[in-house]
């Protein structure tokens, strides 16, 4: 799978049904729903869920970022933990 492949644009935190889910969006088109269920402000899935919709929406940056570290990796010849959490994340989001 490319990056081509994902849904291109802004991702970004859509409506947000207190008791069900939150939409992450892009070009006003919703990606995904992230669920979570019980009383709106109390409930730990509530934050929890608001959580999930954020770092997902944030997934297309985070794959950028992780594609140009590993560039500048590269390009010094370095190898080590980051190298390796870079390439481990890069596939994971592309396989």
């Amino acid at each position: 799978m490319s990056k081509e492949n994902f849904t291109q644009g802004k991702w970004e935190i859509g409506k947000s049904l207190p008791d069900h889910e939150t939409d992450v969006v892009c070009n006003g088109k919703r990606i995904c729903e992230v669920k979570h269920y019980k009383t709106f402000n109390t409930d730990p899935n509530y934050k929890q869920g608001i959580a999930n919709a954020k770092l997902i929406a944030a997934a297309p940056e985070l794959l950028e970022a992780c594609d140009a570290a590993l560039s500048l990796l590269e390009c010094e010849n370095i190898h080590g933990k980051a190298r390796l959490l870079l390439e481990g994340a890069i596939k994971k989001a592309l396989s």
